[in-house]
């Protein structure tokens, strides 16, 4: 069998796994335990990508050869061994700072298991070089840190489907389900700019278009030019003096109308508007039902954070939005699915993906749990290594949890660990002027 048809198998292989892990996370959604085989799946899936990215990926390749691991290896070892950390921002800064497009484009081919051929003609943003790259099948993401080191995680098609479809297996519509089962439609309030590639602003997007009417409380976008500039100390996109106004009208016009409400944003922006409301308007009570779902944590470059349980009472207070209608949702640029918390307040990984947490000598197992840094290896990532230390520092639980969903979850605050630069969309957000 030749190299070509080899990785055609293994992509064949993985693709039916995905299936199988699908299929598995909406019988979890309704609190089904997965069926014995689906971890030996998974694990199956991402010993295949091993293969995947040592053949495909030329920095991949590297990283495996040095630790005598390129050939064939067990899910152990990948974790042992094959972990990545700042992976997807490992070009040299001279090619950012100075908008050397032609030399990120060929980092991009490092990193992934094709060669980029964009047209660059002309080019001379950072969005202009996503839209050409997008014509070339790639979908490039991005966030940024402290540093104003961008990261860049780029997509093929299959990866990208898998982004923006994963979610549907274990998203609960309950809170808009009408008794005989069809779904009402809802207004969505964005806590934020409009999408420009980041991973919460485009969920927040997502949400947008299937509401029947939506508000972006910065109504432009935030590009990848512009978070470039954040990361440098320049001014961002500015609320204006007329955001909280308009937000207010939004606001009202969807409980005149009867209507639930969904906010959605980083808590550092929906702390922001429900202040506001607290100091300029009282109280703006939405329809019952309505839903807030906060995302990206406060990972500001300000360091400003508000315990949980006031954020909670905050919003029931400006909003009427009881804590039990409120959801917190955690996740990378790097993985294709979402945790969100359960009534306990915990974050609960679909069986979508394999959780593993990092003592202090940066070793971990499978099926084990405790504190330390978190890391995932999601067997969604086609197009680049997607065995991924995050630099979060959280508590890794298995069992099933008194919500009534199995496995594994994480519980408590999920942090930045020491020594790690603050980033992800929740620190852009954060640095914004509002």
């Amino acid at each position: 069998m030749t190299d070509e048809r080899e990785d055609d198998a293994f992509a064949g292989e993985i693709l039916a796994i995905q299936g199988t892990l699908r299929r598995a996370t909406v019988a979890w959604a309704h609190g089904a335990e997965p069926p014995p085989g689906v971890a030996g799946d998974r694990r199956r899936a991402l010993e295949l990508l091993h293969r995947r990215y040592v053949r495909l990926v030329p920095l991949y390749r590297e990283i495996a050869e040095r630790q005598d691991a390129a050939g064939p290896v067990s899910a152990d070892v990948i974790v042992d061994d094959l972990l990545l950390l700042d992976l997807f921002k490992s070009y040299d800064p001279s090619w950012l700072s100075g908008l050397d497009l032609w030399a990120l484009t060929g980092w991009l081919g490092t990193i992934s298991t094709r060669t980029p051929e964009p047209d660059l003609e002309g080019v001379t943003s950072l969005a202009l070089w996503r839209e050409r790259l997008r014509s070339d099948g790639v979908f490039l993401s991005f966030s940024s840190g402290t540093s104003g080191r961008m990261a860049f995680v780029p997509r093929d098609h299959a990866t990208f489907r898998a982004l923006c479809t994963n979610g549907a297996t274990y998203t609960d519509e309950s809170w808009r389900r009408r008794p005989d089962g069809s779904l009402e439609e809802f207004d969505c309030l964005v806590a934020g700019p409009r999408s420009g590639g980041m991973g919460l602003l485009d969920a927040g997007a997502g949400l947008a278009r299937t509401a029947a009417r939506s508000h972006f409380l910065l109504d432009e976008v935030l590009t990848a030019d512009a978070v470039r500039g954040l990361g440098a100390g320049r001014p961002g996109p500015w609320a204006g003096e007329d955001a909280a106004p308009r937000a207010f009208e939004f606001i009202r016009r969807a409980a005149a109308d009867r209507r639930k409400l969904l906010v959605f944003g980083p808590p550092f922006l929906v702390r922001w508007l429900c202040e506001r409301i607290e100091g300029e308007a009282g109280r703006l009570p939405t329809v019952p039902g309505s839903l807030v779902v906060t995302g990206g944590g406060w990972k500001s470059f300000r360091g400003e954070s508000l315990p949980r349980s006031e954020l909670l009472r905050l919003i029931q207070r400006t909003l009427g939005v009881a804590p039990e209608s409120c959801i917190d949702a955690y996740s990378t640029s790097e993985l294709n699915c979402t945790f969100r918390t359960c009534r306990k307040g915990r974050y609960h990984v679909p069986p979508l993906v394999e959780p593993v947490v990092l003592d202090e000598a940066m070793t971990g197992s499978l099926d084990g749990g405790g504190s330390g840094m978190l890391a995932f290896l999601d067997p969604f990532a086609l197009s680049y290594p997607g065995f991924v230390i995050t630099g979060d520092h959280g508590t890794l639980r298995q069992g099933r949890c008194e919500c009534g969903y199995p496995g594994p979850f994480l519980e408590g605050e999920i942090r930045r660990a020491d020594g790690v630069e603050v980033r992800g969309c929740g620190g852009v957000l954060a640095s914004l002027r509002v």
